[in-house]
């Protein structure tokens, strides 16, 4: 047992990246990324975020996770300058709303959307990550890292 809570305590508080892949309907988007120079940055350089807007304190340079719900990933079908591209590598309809999942660099997540969004496999679309509600993961323990919400554990 990593953490204990309601649902909402999980979701608002996770203290571990493996609490977030357990919780969820999509579970919380997880990449791979490595903090230097001030910058979160994905492995495969397809997205960066400042260290300063994360809340990492006085975190050591290394391998982390960044971790995201999938309901605080903007998708959108038309492209702008704030927008990382990815790749619909699968949809899932679900009744009164659809699955897709997403594809970009070697990173991927899942994200339910109003049957309104409907692009197909193989098409492209566009994506915002809002760094104020992303969080931090070690990448060797999977242990928080960012001091946003996080309670003593």
């Amino acid at each position: 047992i990593l953490q204990v809570g309601t649902l909402d305590t999980l979701t608002e508080d996770p203290h571990y990246a493996a609490v977030g892949r357990l919780v969820g309907s999509p579970s919380m988007a997880l990449f791979e990324a490595h903090l230097e120079n001030d910058a979160v940055t994905l492995s495969d350089g397809s997205l960066s975020v400042d260290a300063g807007v994360l809340n990492l304190g006085e975190a050591t340079p290394g391998p982390v996770t960044l971790g995201i719900w999938p309901e605080d990933i903007d998708l959108r079908l038309e492209a702008s300058d704030e927008t990382t591209d990815g790749t619909v590598w699968a949809t899932d309809f679900r009744g009164r709303d659809r699955a897709l999942e997403v594809h970009f660099g070697n990173n991927r997540f899942r994200k339910v959307v109003p049957l309104t969004i409907n692009p197909h496999q193989g098409e492209t679309v566009h994506f915002t990550v809002d760094p104020h509600k992303a969080f931090v993961f070690s990448g060797t323990t999977g242990a928080r890292l960012d001091t946003r919400t996080k309670e003593a554990a």
